[in-house]
């Protein structure tokens, strides 16, 4: 079993369980130091469109390391995925975990 990237939306992984819309949310991200990646992004949506933001690391111990975004909140309910990626190949991490391919659902 492969090791990736972990995110699962419990007050570890997210700042505000329940933020009104404009406030600002963390995300945070936990990956393993042994998966590999170049660039890591969130996506969401506003206004029925696409925006991406890059994670910054935020820590960094022997084994895993720690990512965060900051998403303003301009819907009541905010659909957001990670983006990580390596050598021109994808990987979406949702609450099922990684994919090699974007799911709606």
């Amino acid at each position: 079993m492969r090791h990736g990237p972990h995110h699962d939306g419990s007050e570890l992984y997210v700042s505000k369980d329940q933020p009104a819309l404009g406030e600002k949310v963390r995300l945070r991200v936990r990956v393993p130091s042994a998966y590999r990646f170049e660039i890591a992004l969130a996506r969401s949506y506003h206004d029925g469109e696409p925006r991406f933001k890059e994670l910054k690391q935020s820590s960094r111990t022997e084994f895993e390391s720690w990512w965060e975004v900051e998403l303003e909140l301009t819907n009541r309910v905010t659909r957001y995925r990670f983006l990580f990626s390596r050598d021109e190949s994808f990987e979406w991490l949702r609450a099922r975990g990684l994919t090699n391919h974007d799911l709606h659902s």
